[in-house]
């Protein structure tokens, strides 16, 4: 292996180390039940790290990513939701494509900044429940481009930005989310390569992440100000405005 790879793996290393230092925090609790819960909790967030910062995060080739879900709790998660997550150039255009599904409510927004930080922003207009034009079998397409577009669309800074979609179930079984897809279509792109270089940038953010969100957590419940995740209302009942996002499927 490369030398300066050798450094880039032992400094993760010792980042993780970091990261584990909120179990001998002396305000921790000691005992071993909760003690297996914290480190529980960072293998959790072990698994969803390497998910936003090393796998779906290359903006030529978008995928589909699972950020959060029963092995990788990050923080606020609700366990009514399937989160989904991509990673695309503010500057491109691109298509996110939904298959037919019967998920109560359906948020997709756009955000720049990382997860596990105090810098997370949200991007794009104020979108009202019902603002998503749904074809006749309940499909739907969605742009994200610096330059409008008729239809659903959502406008992206010329910067590495984020898409998140999350979906809310009630009765996980008999409902169903929709199936997603998103592409690249303003220009041809080449074949899919790794580099030292960008194997490093990939993995100093997934060291990034660990110790900020375990410093974020640690931080919010030592002083009670962590938010509270947010509430799905029943059906029927006044539906909720997220910023930066196109909200609620609804036949057109």
């Amino acid at each position: 292996m490369n030398d300066s790879l050798v450094d880039v793996w032992n400094q993760l290393c010792d980042r993780l180390r970091e990261a584990g230092q909120i179990l001998s925090d002396p305000r921790a609790p000691r005992d071993a039940s909760t003690q297996a819960y914290g480190l529980n909790y960072l293998l959790n967030l072990l698994n969803s790290g390497i998910e936003l910062t090393t796998m779906s995060v290359d903006p030529d080739h978008p995928e589909i990513g699972r950020p959060q879900d029963a092995t990788k709790k990050w923080g606020l998660d609700c366990p009514d939701a399937l989160y989904a997550r991509a990673t695309i150039d503010g500057a491109g255009t691109y298509v996110l494509r939904g298959a037919p599904g019967t998920a109560h409510y359906v948020g997709i927004a756009v955000t720049a900044g990382s997860l596990g930080t105090a810098g997370v922003r949200g991007l794009g207009n104020l979108a009202k429940p019902g603002d998503l034009a749904v074809a006749g079998d309940g499909s739907f397409a969605v742009v994200f481009s610096p330059d409008h577009h008729d239809g659903n669309w959502i406008e992206t800074p010329p910067e590495i930005v984020h898409v998140s979609i999350r979906q809310f179930l009630y009765d996980w079984e008999n409902e169903t989310t929709s199936a997603l897809s998103i592409e690249r279509v303003d220009r041809p792109t080449a074949g899919m390569s790794f580099t030292a270089e960008e194997m490093t940038r990939r993995i100093d953010a997934l060291g990034s992440f660990m110790t900020s969100s375990a410093r974020l957590w640690t931080m919010n419940t030592r002083s009670g100000n962590a938010t509270d995740p947010p509430v799905v209302p029943a059906p029927n009942a006044a539906q909720p405005s997220f910023t930066g996002s196109v909200s609620r499927l609804r036949a057109s």
